[in-house]
């Protein structure tokens, strides 16, 4: 026979919290957040491009690929 009775807890469960999602971004902010990190990785490597330790590699992408991105953004390499 089944129980008569079930037993719960006093409090209901808590709900997990939905994510938010993040906002979609047009191409000229995509651009300028590629842009941007462009510069920063330029910057943290002492404006090397290529090469080790360079900001090619501190991008984990081809220097050549790198080299081609600054060039369509406008971004002069400071050497």
């Amino acid at each position: 026979m089944p129980p008569s009775h079930l037993d719960l807890p006093d409090q209901a469960p808590k709900s997990t919290p939905v994510a938010t999602p993040s906002p979609v971004l047009t191409i000229d902010e995509l651009r300028a957040l590629e842009t941007e990190n462009y510069r920063r990785a330029l910057q943290q490597v002492g404006g090397k491009s290529d090469g080790a330790e360079g900001a090619a590699d501190l991008l984990g992408i081809p220097a050549t690929t790198l080299a081609s991105r600054l060039k369509a953004l406008g971004i002069q390499e400071d050497r």
